[in-house]
């Protein structure tokens, strides 16, 4: 094997362990990125006391609020256990994911505004009017004031 192959190969092998050591979504639409801890640190918790049921009802009403916002394609949920959201193009710093509510938690983002953070777990009518309202959409089976 020649060095440039060597090389190439070393530098190939460094870029996909920093790209799965350091995750970055990008974010350019409306979007709300339901943030979680990756596998890994999940499994390191899995039997800390409460985890199982902080991590089932951080599932319920993320799942909730998701399907109630199914109805307005234009937002995008997503989940994402990405290390960095980054918003390029805007005056928005990017969002470490260890600094919302400890790894869990969301962003509501849309271009032009400032993202919302929300830590931790949240009920679904809460999340479903942050959306209703950044996004300015009505959103059936919710009634969120102004």
């Amino acid at each position: 094997m020649s060095m440039r192959s060597v090389l190439l190969l070393a530098c190939t092998l460094l870029w996909s362990s920093l790209a799965v050591a350091q995750q970055v979504l990008v974010l350019r639409v409306p979007t709300i990125v339901i943030l979680v801890a990756p596998e890994a640190d999940i499994e390191k918790h899995k039997d800390d006391e409460g985890f199982n049921e902080f991590t089932s009802d951080f599932a319920v009403y993320a799942n909730r609020m998701a399907e109630a916002l199914r109805v307005h394609p234009t937002i995008q949920v997503q989940w994402s256990s990405a290390s960095v959201v980054a918003f390029p193009g805007t005056k928005s710093k990017p969002i470490r994911r260890r600094s919302v509510g400890d790894g869990w938690g969301y962003i509501f983002y849309r271009p032009g505004r400032q993202p919302i953070l929300i830590e931790g777990v949240a009920f679904d009518d809460h999340l479903v009017c942050t959306a209703s309202t950044l996004y300015e959409v009505q959103v059936d089976g919710y009634v969120c004031g102004k």
